[in-house]
């Protein structure tokens, strides 16, 4: 059977192990909880008793939305588990997004063009200078 994904949050403890196993960097489990705690939407892979993909949605809630965390465990890629967890959070998002609301992410090198069947445009474009981050130390 295949992995059935569910609009309901993850536990900490399998954020954790899905991080670590994809060499996500480490978070206490307190911080895991609390980053998992302040967001908006979330979708959850399950074969069986096993979490084999997330992703989660933080922002206003209202038109601001940043998809985060999307993760599918390294032996269930090529499934079509992504491209599910993204749609479940792409119709939560529309359930209460104001007209011109916007979606934003940061693709992982070479998840481009997996985003672009869904719409997302690269960044820098005609219209947007490049995506910047800060990552705080």
């Amino acid at each position: 059977m295949g992995a059935v994904v569910e609009q309901v949050a993850i536990e900490a403890t399998e954020f954790l192990k899905l991080r670590d196993a994809l060499d996500w960097g480490s978070l206490s489990p307190e911080e895991a909880q609390r980053s998992l705690d302040r967001s908006l939407f979330f979708a959850r892979a399950m074969d069986g008793d096993k979490v084999v993909g997330f992703g989660r949605v933080v922002g206003d809630g209202v038109m601001y939305f940043y998809i985060q965390d999307m993760m599918v465990a390294a032996d269930r890629r090529g499934e079509g588990i992504g491209a599910r967890i993204l749609e479940s959070l792409l119709q939560q998002i529309r359930g209460v997004a104001i007209k011109g609301a916007t979606v934003g992410l940061m693709a992982a090198r070479g998840k481009s063009g997996f985003y672009a069947r869904y719409g997302f445009i690269k960044r820098p474009s005609e219209i947007y200078d490049a995506g910047m981050t800060l990552v705080l130390a």
